[in-house]
């Protein structure tokens, strides 16, 4: 297994951050509905520990929401270590957009 390091920067409120990530998780929820057979989250205060399974893979992340910049933490299951920076590339550029 590999370990993802993310942080992405913000200037937004905390309040402003935490509603968008909801929001954010509730659709992915939807949109991914065809592909992920399951989806958990558990908040924290300003973390959220996601457990995804798709594919015969399950992964388990924690987001963390900071005054200046959002964190995000996993260990990606062997299969998904040879697309890693494609994934690493895809959370910037997720983040990038939700927090702009």
């Amino acid at each position: 297994m590999a370990d993802l390091n993310i942080s992405v920067p913000h200037n937004l409120q905390q309040d402003e951050v935490l509603r968008r990530l909801q929001s954010f998780i509730a659709n992915a929820r939807t949109q991914y509905a065809d592909r992920i057979q399951g989806f958990q989250e558990a908040w924290n205060g300003n973390t959220v520990v996601l457990r995804v399974s798709g594919m015969g893979q399950q992964v388990e992340g924690t987001i963390t929401l900071n005054p200046s910049d959002v964190t995000v933490q996993s260990r990606l299951p062997f299969m998904a270590t040879m697309f890693r920076g494609r994934i690493e590339n895809g959370i910037r550029e997720q983040l990038g957009r939700l927090l702009a």
